[in-house]
């Protein structure tokens, strides 16, 4: 997705995302191109993707904003963002979900009670 010119990026979205809450990401489908001069292996990261399987690949919420930052373009992905419980166990539906479509659209879904976006998009 492009906005005044600029193509909108994972980072992009993931910086707009404002909670008190930590969030801990679970990556669920992803198709993407790095950066150029990048060395992240996104072949086998598709394949710990793949071979999560339901709940997703598991990443914290720097390391989700690292491999961001080594993107390029999402062309598709399915990712998911929990929050803890009183007791600590991952809650059973989560708080923030992005989906990217075919590098044309961000679907971003979110508990309005609990978290804001500073983008719109």
């Amino acid at each position: 997705m492009f906005a005044d010119g600029r193509l909108i990026g994972l980072d992009d979205v993931l910086s707009s995302i404002r909670t008190s809450e930590r969030i801990e990401w679970r990556i669920r489908s992803l198709d993407a191109t790095p950066e150029a001069g990048t060395d992240i292996d996104l072949l086998d990261l598709e394949r710990r993707v793949s071979e999560a399987g339901a709940p997703g690949y598991r990443m914290t919420a720097d390391d989700l904003r690292n491999l961001a930052r080594l993107l390029y373009q999402v062309i598709d992905c399915d990712i998911a963002g929990y929050s803890r419980d009183t007791t600590g166990d991952l809650e059973d539906e989560p708080i923030v979900t992005l989906e990217a479509f075919d590098s044309t659209d961000w679907n971003i879904r979110y508990a309005p009670d609990r978290v804001t976006l500073s983008l719109d998009i």
